[in-house]
């Protein structure tokens, strides 16, 4: 038996004896790639799985998908499966959309070291569902991170480092006299900056309507829409 596949149920199965097609990723493979985060470094790796970068920006998340598009209204990315446990990497944002508001959303995908990756196993057939419910219909990504081995065999410390940044080459100029909006006015939620002119603002704390809708953060905290009435 030449590779196993570890599945949902925790036995391992021959990879010929599954009808998904399935394609291993060594934890060596990703190290090399000199990515910082674990899902960029599957780009290339294995055919029929694209990964589309969010943004150019530390931490920010990246968008994947295996086999082609499948849907048009709802999300075409992977179960992702870390040690048995589903993790998610969507966004706030529209599926395939790396903004909300002009922020870039990140994934928590990227908080694992690619170092700490055993292997990658990317089941691409629509029977890997089977296994792992509706949610993997799109395909699933499993990934299996390193543990400690027993065998009496000598102790090893291996040592890599990396650093990344990123730098603006040329920034161009902007224009301050005017806020967000068009014709003289302010409007929210647009990419106009024609607006009311900024030295004629009242200045003092921002208002706040509390009647209407607001977003509650994941901390508890509540943000409600400005007011400029």
């Amino acid at each position: 038996m030449d590779a196993v596949v570890v599945t949902a149920l925790g036995l391992e199965v021959s990879k010929d004896k599954i009808a998904s097609a399935v394609t291993s990723i060594g934890g060596e493979n990703l190290e090399t790639t000199g990515e910082s985060g674990v899902i960029q470094s599957l780009s290339g790796k294995t055919s029929g799985l694209t990964i589309t970068k969010n943004t150019g920006d530390p931490g920010a998340g990246a968008y994947m998908q295996i086999r082609g598009q499948s849907t048009i209204t709802a999300s075409l990315q992977p179960l992702v499966i870390i040690d048995g446990v589903p993790m998610i990497n969507t966004s706030r944002a529209q599926p395939g959309d790396g903004f909300t508001d002009g922020v870039v959303q990140q994934s928590r995908l990227n908080d694992i070291n690619p170092n700490d990756i055993k292997s990658v196993e990317v089941l691409k057939g629509a029977s890997a569902a089977a296994v792992w419910g509706t949610r993997a219909a799109n395909g699933v990504i499993v990934i299996t991170t390193k543990s400690g081995q027993t065998g009496g065999k000598s102790i090893s410390v291996d040592l890599n480092a990396g650093f990344s940044w990123d730098q603006v080459n040329i920034e161009h100029e902007k224009q301050d006299i005017f806020g967000q909006g068009s014709d003289g006015l302010y409007v929210p939620n647009t990419g106009g900056s024609w607006g009311d002119k900024i030295a004629d603002r009242p200045g003092g704390a921002d208002g706040v309507i509390t009647t209407g809708a607001y977003f509650e953060a994941e901390d508890g905290t509540i943000y409600y829409p400005l007011d400029f009435t």
